[in-house]
């Protein structure tokens, strides 16, 4: 496994802690020293309307850049 994969893997540990059995948190923290991640850390669930504003600002701001889309 190249190492880009390896962290790829361990963020997907830390982020999905809650759905590991008890068995496989316990294997993590104790054999290889790995944490759930902390609660600033987990990803913000947008809504669809938040992200239609976010393409939108985009949008404008590459229109102010470069003129029309």
């Amino acid at each position: 496994m190249p190492v880009k994969d390896l962290g790829r893997w361990v963020a997907a540990q830390r982020l999905g802690w809650e759905q590991l059995l008890p068995a496989q948190q316990w294997l993590l923290e104790n054999v290889l020293g790995i944490e759930p991640a902390e609660e600033a850390e987990l990803p913000v669930r947008r809504t669809q309307d938040d992200m239609w504003a976010l393409n939108l600002r985009a949008a404008q701001q590459y229109h102010a850049r470069e003129g029309p889309l």
